[in-house]
């Protein structure tokens, strides 16, 4: 990965190498942001320009033997850590290594990856993803070796949250590094890292991607005319991941469209028996397709922030949500609006994370209830 390949973040870019040719790299940093503004990528490009041989104007060179090795993610100095799932016959906890061809292969083809991506890669289910402490252990006995190329070693670890107390396997090596070792964590959520481990790093915090920028990503990814692409950037608010969702959730709008509708319906009555009907449709769907429920309720919960001030024409939206966002909109306020936005954001998170789906889903409703009708409390 070179810096060149991720979109936005100019000044972090001009930080972060300015920091490596100061030598003046902090030997734990926590590169905190939300997924797709570019968290992941910042950290595996850093570790690529470190390890370059002949970094030019900013960036690794891209033609080296080093580059080429970090290209497939093959480096033997940079090693990966990420949540996996456990497989049988592997006691004692698995290792991401039993992971890693799929956690390249992956990567490789979408530098931007989310949880959710990789939980569907290894077809986790209901399975619980985690770091353990075996995990732990093997990371410490590989960082104690010396380094194959003489420079640095690098631990890339993608969402330490996962790592629950096993982490506190981690806190001497992170205390007194090996000499010539650093530890990137990638994380979305500081909260759920154990404070003795946010204690010991820097914390380096990821901004959203600027609209331009990601417009320019919808006309070289997807292939989007620039003017489209510009006026659909800002629907991503900054991460790369959430428009991807939101594109996908498009092409089953449908679908997920009757069943939000209908959740909201049924959050504002608080009555239990369309509630019970409700939550047996939804049962049956899946993960991925409730969370696509979830996604388009965000797009139509925007049509209706716009619909409250007039401005309807910025977000363009289907004949069939119309009646539903102008209808909707009259129960609404902004501070209403950010409240279910961020419910319906934490119900996704939970639901990435293999939260009872029954249970989530009924609790959601709850609260959209208590949202939409303060007045009952």
């Amino acid at each position: 990965m070179q810096f060149s390949q991720i979109y936005g973040q100019a000044s972090l870019k001009v930080s972060l190498t300015n920091m490596a040719n100061g030598k003046q790299i902090p030997h734990a940093m926590i590169f905190f942001g939300e997924e797709g503004t570019g968290n992941l990528p910042l950290a595996l490009a850093l570790a690529t320009y470190l390890h370059c041989k002949a970094p030019v104007d900013g960036d690794s060179c891209g033609r080296c033997d080093s580059c080429g090795k970090h290209t497939r993610l093959m480096h033997p100095d940079m090693h990966l850590s990420f949540p996996v799932i456990g497989k049988s016959g592997e006691g004692g906890g698995t290792l991401s290594t039993s992971y890693l061809a799929e956690f390249r292969q992956a990567l490789t083809t979408q530098p931007y990856l989310s949880f959710a991506d990789w939980l569907q890669l290894m077809e986790a289910g209901n399975k619980q993803a985690g770091i353990s402490r075996a995990e732990c252990y093997d990371l410490m006995g590989r960082l104690s070796l010396t380094a194959y190329s003489g420079s640095w070693k690098v631990l890339v670890m993608w969402m330490p949250e996962f790592l629950g107390q096993a982490g506190n396997v981690l806190l001497k090596i992170l205390e007194e590094p090996p000499p010539g070792t650093l530890f990137f964590l990638v994380a979305s959520r500081t909260d759920h890292i154990l404070p003795t481990i946010v204690s010991r790093a820097q914390l380096l915090r990821i901004p959203p991607i600027d609209t331009e920028e990601v417009a320019r990503a919808l006309v070289a990814l997807h292939g989007m005319d620039t003017d489209t692409a510009h006026a659909r950037a800002p629907l991503a608010e900054g991460s790369l991941v959430r428009l991807r969702q939101l594109m996908e959730a498009e092409d089953t709008a449908a679908m997920g469209d009757g069943l939000f509708m209908e959740m909201m319906r049924v959050s504002y009555s608080g009555k239990v028996a369309p509630l019970m009907a409700w939550l047996d449709q939804v049962s049956d769907l899946g993960r991925e397709g409730q969370k696509k429920i979830l996604l388009v309720g965000l797009g139509l919960l925007r049509g209706c922030l716009l619909e409250i001030h007039g401005a309807r024409s910025l977000h363009p939206i289907a004949a069939t949500q119309q009646a539903f966002v102008a209808g909707f909109s009259r129960f609404l306020d902004v501070p209403k609006i950010n409240r279910i936005h961020k419910q319906l954001q934490e119900a996704i998170l939970h639901l990435e994370r293999n939260a009872h789906t029954r249970l989530l889903f009924h609790a959601l409703v709850n609260r959209l209830h208590d949202t939409l009708r303060p007045e009952l409390r």
